[in-house]
Formats: C-alpha cells, sequence, structure tokens
C-alpha cells in the first residue's frame, strides 16, 4: 500500500486506504502543512519482497477556473529502492499531481493504483470565490468554499487559501454563509483577506428529534416555546445544544486548521441570547467556530 503521509510520518496513522487486486495499494495518510510538504511528498507503500524492481511514476496537471482538474501526462517513471518509503522533492507549488507505483516481478507484479496530491496552497478563486458584498456574493462563496473543501478532503487534504491584498487596515472582503471544515484541510487567510459572515445565508441548527414542533426542523416556534416547561431545548441560546448554525463548522474531524496572518470577522451577524430561538433559520447563527468531536 503506496501512502502519503506528513513530513514526519510518525505523526499520523493511515486515514485512506486503496487496493487495486493483487497489486501493491497506494494510499494516502494525514495531510500536514508544514513548510517542506509544499514541494514534496512522503511516500510509504508495503513492501514487496520478491519484487525486482518498483518504479515511480508522476504525472502533474492543473486545476483551473471553476475547479476543473485537468490530469497531466505520466513520465516515464524512476526507479527507486523497495525499501517502503520515498520522499519526492522538488515538486512545483501550487500544482496538482498524481502518481503511482509499478511493481516487476513476483506476486506483486503491475500497477499500483493512482493518489492525488495537491502541492502548495489551492487558491480558492479557481472554485468562484469571490471578494464583494451582499448575500448573493455570500451564497455563492459558501458553494465555493465548501466545494474547494470537498475536493482537497477527497484527495486527502491539503490547504485552501483565501488570498489578500497583504494590508489588514483595508482587506479584500469574502462574505459567506457556513463553511464546513472537513478532515486533513487547513484554511489559510492571507494577510489582507477579510472572510466574513453575511446576515441571512447562515445554515440552521441540525435535527433535534426530541425537540417538539416546528423547532425541530430549525423554524420558527409556532407556539411559544416558554409555555411548556419541558421543552428544555428552546430555553436555551441554540449555542448549547447545537453546533451546525454556525459560520465555520466541523463534526468528526481530524487534523484541521484555521491559519494565517488576515481576518476572520462574525461581521455582527452572530446572534446570541434566549430569543435566538424565535428568528427564523438563515439568522440562527450563534457561533464563529464550532467543532464538535473532532482533532
Amino acid at each position: 500500500d503506496l501512502k502519503r503521509m506528513p513530513y514526519d510520518p510518525a505523526l499520523a496513522a493511515p486515514s485512506y486506504r486503496y487496493e487495486n487486486g493483487g497489486v501493491t495499494g497506494l494510499s494516502y495518510l494525514d495531510y500536514s502543512a508544514m513548510g517542506e510538504l509544499y514541494t514534496s511528498a512522503y511516500l510509504s507503500w508495503t513492501k514487496a519482497s520478491d519484487a525486482s524492481t518498483v518504479k515511480l511514476y508522476t504525472a502533474k496537471g492543473t486545476v483551473g477556473n471553476g475547479g476543473v482538474v485537468t490530469p497531466g501526462s505520466w513520465d516515464s517513471g524512476t526507479v527507486i529502492d523497495n525499501s517502503g518509503s520515498y520522499t519526492v522533492t522538488g515538486l512545483d507549488a501550487d500544482a496538482y499531481y498524481q502518481f503511482k507505483l509499478e511493481v516487476a516481478g513476483g506476486a506483486h507484479a503491475g500497477e499500483s493504483n493512482t493518489i492525488e496530491h495537491y502541492s502548495g496552497k489551492l487558491d480558492a478563486t479557481k472554485f468562484g470565490l469571490t471578494a464583494g458584498e451582499g448575500a448573493g456574493t455570500a451564497r455563492a462563496n459558501k458553494a465555493a468554499l465548501n466545494s474547494a473543501i470537498s475536493w482537497l478532503n477527497s484527495i486527502g487534504g491539503g490547504t485552501l487559501d483565501i488570498p489578500g491584498n497583504g494590508n489588514n487596515d483595508e482587506p479584500l472582503s469574502y462574505p459567506t454563509g457556513t463553511v464546513y471544515l472537513k478532515s486533513n484541510v487547513y484554511l489559510y487567510i492571507e494577510t489582507g483577506a477579510r472572510l466574513h459572515a453575511q446576515s441571512g445565508t447562515m445554515d440552521g441548527p441540525e435535527s433535534a428529534w426530541w425537540s417538539y414542533g416546528d423547532y425541530a426542523s430549525g423554524t420558527n416556534a409556532s407556539e411559544d416555546p416558554y409555555a411548556n416547561p419541558d421543552n428544555f431545548l428552546s430555553k436555551q441560546d441554540d449555542g448549547h445544544c447545537f453546533f451546525q448554525n454556525c459560520m465555520i463548522y466541523a463534526r468528526r474531524a481530524d487534523n484541521i486548521k484555521i491559519i494565517g496572518t488576515g481576518r476572520l470577522d462574525g461581521n455582527g451577524v452572530l446572534s446570541t441570547g434566549d430569543g435566538t430561538v424565535h428568528k427564523k433559520t438563515p439568522n440562527k447563527c450563534d457561533d464563529m467556530l464550532s467543532f464538535k468531536l473532532c482533532t
């Protein structure tokens, strides 16, 4: 099994595993945005003891506007030691790569599956993120950010870059609705970038089957929630019992980070207090960050 790992392989445990019949598999471990990994990738595989040679193939492609991935052509391959690990160095920053092994001789002869890697930081504008203001821009940015995060998560991890202009006093503003951070994805906010909440575009709280009436689906209660002493959920501000109604949300995600020197701004949109229960779903956001059962 060929794996891509953090620079220090002792820091991670396997998180993705792929098999390709009897051929030595290629896998991908937890992503780590250490400096070296922006231009290198650490690979590991199950050593094929009876192989005569092991060859590593690399293809460099692109990620274009709209998040369109265009794979590159495979190189002629490099014979590497069948040691079970290899560090690929000298990768171009901000490029899409694929790797695979070819094993000659023995029971595992043949090609492995292909793994993917994005070196450097992925510019979120490639997926449609735009600077501006207003609910329309926020909804588009919400879709762009969540699409980019999902793609990075699907290839094993990476750093999503929110580009700035270098000036935090007059930054580029990116309004957004609720963003869902996923395992092995880092959100990097550059200097001069302001990612901020936008009213009317936030997701509501998750469903709670033990609540009652319209409140269970995140809409306004059709009766006075305070009239029923048993409805304890409506006695709180959604932040004590619910997590999804926030600006950036993650649930059961591992190895996630928000980094950089830009600005993350609630923009006065966050609502607190018991009165939150009376508000409609897009305006029930009461937390900037809500990470549930995460590392």
